[in-house]
């Protein structure tokens, strides 16, 4: 008769136990930890490690293993320094939402980061790191990696196991192909991939339905990548120093565009849907070969700053007396010597 009660009693200890243990482990919220004292020395963190929430090195030398001992470090910047490994213990610090390693001589990344399933932020920009592990991505609440100036000739397969990430910088590293698992970065609002090897995209980037700024300045590109066009809801698109040498008349449905920069290509000419895009305030089109542009630019009733510096225009269309927003037009390096008064109070480069 004693067993049932007995065995109940043993449930909810278990219960209680486990219970206690989880919130033991979940990190604080971004307002209390705002509020804990940032250390700024691993000798005066060891000396006080449950106390040690923030801790922020400059120019640190190495992680030391003991850094296991802050069970609690929640945020980590350890920036411009000589550090050239990142020890697997990393992967004990449970609590990590921050870990920002900026300007030090990292060469790889332990397995072990896998382990750290809070982290919502990690940044190695600056470093030399030639290659990510595939546990990269199984860190599941990553929101935002920056990766920019390494060494990387990839990135990782498996990316769709960040499902919450909504930032990813790989720029000016010496990737030549991205993965097709990028179309699955449902989240993804912004994606840099400029100063790499690319001369193309995987079809399906055309799934990322939320992205809103895409950078691929100075690749390989030989064309306007048709299938970012079917991104809806970019704000910000990014292309100079390629060789794309048209725009597909699809440029039209991206109406939510607010800068459009095509420096340093072969565009020679624009398709009229360029008209359609009437969010946009910046349009820049310097050092490409144009010898006319489209009336429909007159339609653009937002447009602030346009940039026809160095084409080989010799006119521009009456239209462009209806961009009453304008406040800048590059036409140096054309063969334009005369424009309508209407633009008179234009600031000309």
């Amino acid at each position: 008769m004693t067993t049932k009660p007995v065995f109940l009693i043993s449930c909810i200890i278990v219960f209680l136990f486990i219970n206690l243990e989880t919130l033991k482990t979940q990190p604080i919220d971004k307002e209390q930890l705002k509020k804990k004292k940032i250390y700024t020395s691993f000798e005066k963190a060891f000396k006080e490690p449950d106390s040690v929430y923030r801790l922020e090195i400059r120019a640190a030398f190495k992680i030391p293993k003991e850094i296991k001992k802050l069970k609690n470090l929640q945020s980590l910047y350890l920036f411009a320094g000589e550090i050239n490994k990142i020890p697997k213990e990393i992967g004990l610090l449970k609590n990590l939402t921050v870990i920002v390693l900026d300007e030090n001589k990292i060469e790889q990344i332990p397995d072990e980061i896998n382990n750290l399933e809070y982290l919502r932020i990690l940044s190695l920009r600056k470093n030399n790191i030639k290659e990510l592990p595939a546990s990269l991505t199984g860190l599941s609440s990553l929101e935002h990696l920056f990766l920019s100036e390494n060494k990387l000739k990839k990135l990782p397969d498996g990316l769709e196991g960040m499902l919450n990430l909504k930032i990813l910088d790989a720029s000016y590293n010496e990737i030549t192909q991205i993965p097709t698992s990028i179309g699955s970065l449902s989240n993804l609002e912004e994606l840099y991939l400029a100063g790499n090897k690319l001369n193309s995209l995987p079809d399906n980037i055309e799934h990322l339905s939320k992205l809103k700024e895409l950078f691929l300045d100075d690749n390989l590109l030989p064309e306007f990548p048709v299938n970012i066009t079917k991104l809806t809801n970019l704000t910000n698109l990014s292309l100079s120093n390629n060789k794309i040498n048209k725009l597909p008349p699809q440029i039209g449905k991206q109406i939510k565009l607010i800068n459009l920069i095509l420096s340093n290509n072969l565009l020679e000419t624009l398709p009229v849907e360029i008209g359609k895009l009437k969010e946009l305030k910046t349009l820049v089109l310097d050092n490409n070969k144009l010898k006319e542009v489209p009336k429909e630019i007159g339609q653009l009733s937002h447009l602030e700053d346009l940039n026809l510096y160095n084409n080989k225009l010799s006119s521009i269309p009456a239209e462009f007396t209806k961009l009453k927003n304008l406040k800048s037009i590059g036409l140096s390096g054309n063969e334009i010597y005369m424009l309508p008064a209407e633009l008179n109070t234009v600031k000309k480069y």
